[in-house]
């Protein structure tokens, strides 16, 4: 008995002592795996700040091409460089690869950032861009030349719907062309046509109009706008970039007016007699529609009616024209003397108002470094211009 139970303790010994080791071996690979780990979100978070760092580098070697595409240093700009960032555990090198330049006056432009990581492998990081040499000062032309009644631009791209039209869903808005009127336009949220025409109380709100309320003036007419201001110089002589005179009592008509289906009708309202004696420019709206069928184009002249031009207080009403995009005519979307055949609703289609004695200001062209961001070419509208005689 004594014999069995030596054998039993040395057997017994035996076992953990296997334990002791296989829980040894456990917790070594648990560790080897805790310590790999570590190893690997060290060198993944060093590397997502080493990609940070690169993506800034290259975000701003971007913009410093864009300034220097518009004093003309193209190649001053170009080719590789060594960056060292304070604190950083990599050096970084920055190459810069300007293309040729396309049809429309922009350049291909690549920026590469290459740099080592931790474990000596190459990483590189990559922009491609198109920079076009125009001079980042007529971006201000963007602004400015929005300058008559604000319009709608959303996320179908539709301008031609007034900025104070209220959405009543369902695929419409409504508007008010001045807020004492009794008419409400409705529009198509897709194509910015006006497709009714609804009486309503002079007092009421395009906010207080529901769906409901237009209902049975949906599809009534179908119609475009013609929109812009009128603004008044009574300097000599006139000036046509920053008029600053006060408005005379006028109105807006379309005449003679002709399209397609014959004989549409017009309606015109503008805020002068809101705005008169207390700014130097009003507003105004002309819808051209038809009833019963749609309204596939119009023409006619935009004039101002009910201005004197004729005695003492005679005037000129003179129109911003320009050929803005250089085909060699006046469009109609460019203010023309006379519209013929159009089929959207041009917007910005601006009048300047002088004294009679006067003739039209020439304006200035469009240049950034004058600072005329505009261009605010003026022609003679009313009273018409006599004819060359021919001999």
């Amino acid at each position: 008995m004594r014999g069995f139970r030596r054998t039993s303790l040395r057997q017994h010994s035996g076992v953990a002592l296997i334990e002791a080791l296989i829980a040894l071996l456990v917790m070594t690979a648990g560790m080897l795996a805790l310590l790999s780990l570590q190893a690997m979100l060290r060198s993944s978070a060093d590397l997502a700040r080493q990609r940070g760092d690169a993506l800034h580098m290259a975000q701003f070697a971007m913009e410093e091409l864009r300034s220097a595409a518009a004093s003309g240093t193209w190649l001053l700009s170009s080719g590789p460089s060594d960056i060292h960032l304070e604190n950083a555990n990599t050096a970084y090198v920055l190459t810069r690869r300007i293309g040729g330049t396309l049809g429309t006056g922009y350049r291909t432009v690549n920026i590469e950032v290459a740099w080592l990581d931790r474990g000596d492998r190459r990483r590189t990081l990559s922009l491609d861009s198109m920079i076009g040499t125009a001079d980042p000062r007529m971006s201000a032309a963007l602004r400015l030349l929005q300058v008559g009644p604000p319009m709608r631009i959303d996320g179908q791209g539709v301008t031609s719907i007034p900025e104070a039209a209220v959405n009543l869903g369902d695929g419409i808005s409504v508007f008010k062309p001045v807020a004492n009127s009794s008419i409400a336009w409705i529009f198509d949220n897709r194509s910015g046509l006006v497709t009714g025409r609804c009486p309503v109380a002079p007092g009421t709100s395009a906010t207080s109009l529901s769906a409901h309320d237009v209902q049975n003036c949906r599809g009534n007419v179908s119609g475009l706008i013609v929109s812009g201001y009128v603004a008044f110089s009574w300097s000599s002589p006139p000036d046509a970039d920053t008029p600053t005179g006060m408005p005379i009592s006028f109105a807006v008509d379309v005449m003679p007016l002709r399209g397609s289906p014959p004989n549409p009708e017009h309606e015109c309202f503008d805020d002068a007699p809101q705005r008169s004696g207390t700014l130097a420019r009003a507003n105004y709206r002309c819808l051209v529609f038809a009833k019963g069928q749609p309204l596939s184009s119009w023409g006619g002249t935009v004039v101002l009616t009910e201005v004197p031009l004729a005695g003492p207080l005679a005037v000129k009403v003179c129109r911003y024209s320009a050929d803005h995009n250089g085909n060699g005519r006046i469009d109609n979307l460019e203010h023309p003397a006379d519209y013929d055949s159009v089929t959207t609703s041009p917007a910005n289609q601006n009048f300047l108002v002088v004294r009679g004695v006067q003739a039209c200001p020439p304006g200035h062209a469009a240049d950034p470094a004058s600072g005329h961001f505009a261009n605010t070419r003026t022609e003679q509208l009313q009273p018409p211009v006599p004819a060359p005689l021919t001999q």
